[in-house]
């Protein structure tokens, strides 16, 4: 298998029961021939491409962790990226270099005392990590579904006028009363759908990424910050 910048991102995680685990850290493990690669691409000022399952946990990695609906004791209320090093395939790599970022945006770094004595490494090592944090955190937003939005709220406006024209022909009356009484409707079925259908599922839907059905397996994460990515 081909070794990449997106291949060498990990994340480490803490299991708390038999079927939940709860990330705590992105590792970038990195060699020389990665440390050349990423020169290369900031070089040439390409963009990290992340794979599904990298962005999947990497965005339930972030939510676990900046959620204000957080209810884990694992939980850090910040974002840890560490960084290791080995200089061949067969050496074991050894943590250089860690950032942690609060809800503050305020950022603390550990750099490892053998890397502070080698200026060179230290300047690959410290170029190669923040951009891939950059790169990462340019990423984890979800995109908004604009046109599953559209054809949600187009759906939903075709059932109100349904509703509105049977109303209007059933009740007999002036057309004052009538058009008070759609209005009403209107409005009430607007409001309860945006609490009902908006809110309220995409708290439940928060919830279950974090220690829910969604959090249990990388596929159910994925439909869950699907799900999610169609209600923003």
């Amino acid at each position: 298998m081909t070794i990449t910048p997106n291949s060498c991102i990990q994340i480490k995680s803490t299991k708390i029961s038999r079927t939940l685990t709860i990330p705590y850290q992105i590792c970038f493990r990195l060699d020389a021939q990665l440390l050349e690669q990423i020169s290369q691409l900031q070089a040439h000022q390409v963009k990290l491409a992340l794979s599904g399952t990298n962005l999947a946990n990497l965005r339930h990695y972030a939510l676990l962790n900046l959620s204000p609906q957080q209810q884990s004791p694992f939980a850090q209320s910040c974002l840890s990226f560490a960084t290791e090093y080995s200089e061949s395939v067969n050496q074991e790599s050894i943590g250089l270099f860690r950032s942690v970022i609060n809800l503050e945006g305020k950022i603390s770094q550990q750099i490892a005392q053998e890397l502070a004595l080698n200026p060179s490494l230290l300047r690959e090592i410290s170029q190669a990590h923040y951009w891939l944090v950059a790169e990462i955190l340019a990423q984890l937003p979800l995109t908004s579904k604009a046109w599953y939005s559209w054809l949600l709220a187009s759906g939903f406006a075709i059932a109100t006028m349904i509703i509105n024209i049977l109303i209007w022909y059933l009740i007999s009356g002036n057309y004052l009363p009538k058009l008070i009484i759609c209005l009403s409707i209107f409005f009430l079925l607007t409001s309860v759908a945006r609490t009902l259908f908006t809110r309220q599922l995409k708290s439940w839907i928060i919830y279950h990424l974090l220690q829910g059905i969604f959090a249990k397996s990388i596929m159910r994460r994925r439909l869950g910050l699907n799900f999610l990515s169609f209600l923003l």
